[in-house]
């Protein structure tokens, strides 16, 4: 994890490129506007095709949720218990939830915009081969560090309701392409795995696991709607998906959940409506918008807009030999949008990992060194006696440390610049010489980066795990022991004395 927030101003110049976002931990992702659960798109007057008759029937009323939040009480506070002026409720919600209090819990928990709980979120559900990483910028110069290929872009942004009508010249298709894997959002705070899911599924040759390759194959009929119930309903998913949960996370979010039911309820019940279109407007503004992820994917030579706020995928033209570009361009529309406003946004971007890769490199690159070895041993067989060093690459040294097993070594070929050099040398031993200290070098860094790869990975998984233990019990009792022994209001009292606070 970046030790400093990266942040990039948009550039006042008519010709820069909007500069990008910053990453910060602390910048929550809010799965749906605060003033709806669901989109516009996918309200209760929606008719949805459902093709089989044993499938769920996709629910449009909100019910009380299956929670971690206590009832509420008409006089909350003759029916607590208080011990030492702590309320029986507050101490409950600063117990640490157990594992199995939070495999039972129903909801869904705000999911931090961090690549490294990204990419162990992917290594749960089994995924092997692709990685979550941080873009910085859209330039070509920062996209060019991404691993390559680039699968899709996750994008975060503060989500108005608005937005669906200010985008009439986009193209929505009546109904999902059976091609393309789309679920919508049906639940709060799912919209980061909904991004996520949205691209992995549609990606070819996506190394998944047997859990996520049958609810692929379950959900590949089902129209978008219900494919996103099937996934908010699933018990692998979600689970994964609270992995970071703490106590007061799902009791927060079981409490915007609750209002939102009780909201509505009263809604049911009132027999005219008691505010004018302006007044719902006025207070409609006021509120202040969730934050949001989308996908951006190439599917087929066409460049896909995944919103799961949205009842169909929006087809943003042909991928080109850059799909990058086509979304890059729909990406800085909406920073446009909010330019004024000093927003900031995030984006991360699903490439191919680095582990995945570099074995092929290093095949490749061992092959050409021991065919320029081969040459030399014709052209000057005394050739060892030149270099500083005689290095030897072991086979089954490189299959422990650096995953390159015999098929892959096998199946490599040597690059074609390697072949053009192989050539010229038949005549210049000099240069083969030359040309295989380079390789060698080469070598060296790859097997560094991919040395660095596996550091990554472990620092990640302690940071997620770090992530998981939720240290609020301790602060609360830290506090409450101070309280009690009378020392916090004296710090409290000379803090204010020497100016440390008002």
């Amino acid at each position: 994890m970046a030790e400093e927030n990266q942040e990039m101003n948009m550039d006042d110049t008519p010709h820069s490129t909007p500069a990008l976002v910053r990453r910060s931990s602390r910048i929550r992702a809010s799965s749906s506007p605060p003033s709806e659960t669901y989109p516009k798109s996918l309200s209760s007057d929606a008719s949805f095709h459902n093709p089989s008759a044993e499938d769920d029937v996709l629910d449009h009323e909100l019910k009380a949720p299956k929670r971690a939040l206590p009832a509420r009480k008409s006089k909350l506070a003759k029916n607590l218990n208080h011990t030492n002026g702590i309320s029986f409720d507050i101490a409950k919600a600063m117990r640490p939830v157990g594992n199995e209090e939070r495999l039972d819990w129903r909801g869904w928990v705000e999911l931090e915009s961090d690549p490294a709980f990204f990419n162990f979120i992917l290594r749960e559900y089994g995924l092997k081969g692709v990685k979550v990483e941080e873009v910085l910028g859209l330039d070509d110069d920062m996209l060019g560090f991404l691993n390559k290929p680039v699968h899709g872009l996750i994008f975060l942004f503060k989500y108005r309701e608005e937005e669906e009508e200010d985008e009439v010249d986009l193209e929505e298709p009546e109904t999902c392409p059976e091609h393309v894997w789309f679920a919508n959002q049906t639940t709060n705070n799912a919209c980061a795995t909904i991004a996520l899911l949205n691209i992995v599924m549609n990606v070819s040759n996506a190394d998944l696991s047997e859990a996520m390759t049958t609810f692929k194959e379950k959900t590949r009929g089902l129209d978008p709607a219900y494919r996103g119930k099937r996934l908010s309903c699933d018990d692998f998913i979600r689970n994964i998906h609270n992995s970071f949960a703490r106590r007061l996370d799902m009791l927060n979010s079981d409490l915007i959940l609750q209002n939102e039911f009780e909201k509505r309820q009263r809604a049911k019940k009132s027999s005219k409506r008691r505010k004018t279109t302006k007044n719902r407007r006025k207070k409609k503004d006021e509120e202040d918008p969730g934050f949001h992820f989308i996908a951006y994917v190439p599917i087929d030579g066409t460049v896909w807009r995944l919103d799961g706020l949205q009842r169909q995928p929006i087809n943003l033209g042909d991928s080109g030999d850059d799909w990058i570009s086509v979304a890059r361009a729909n990406i800085y529309e909406r920073i446009v949008q909010y330019e004024e406003d000093g927003v900031q946004f995030n984006l991360l971007s699903l490439c191919q990992s680095p582990l995945q890769t570099i074995p092929t490199k290093i095949a490749q690159n061992l092959k050409a060194i021991l065919a320029i070895e081969a040459n030399l041993n014709i052209t000057l067989p005394e050739w060892k006696s030149f270099v500083e060093s005689n290095v030897s690459f072991d086979l089954n040294e490189l299959s422990a440390s650096l995953a390159v097993p015999r098929d892959i070594f096998d199946g490599a070929a040597i690059r074609e610049s390697s072949k053009k050099i192989l050539e010229r040398g038949e005549s210049d031993a000099n240069f083969l010489l030359e040309h295989r200290q380079n390789l060698i070098n080469d070598h060296e860094a790859l097997q560094s980066s991919y040395h660095n790869e596996v550091a990554l990975i472990e620092r990640q998984n302690e940071e997620a795990e770090s992530r998981r233990q939720d240290h609020t019990p301790a602060v609360f009792q830290a506090t409450k022991t101070i309280t009690e022994a009378r020392i916090l209001k004296e710090l409290v009292l000379e803090m204010r004395k020497n100016g440390q606070m008002k």
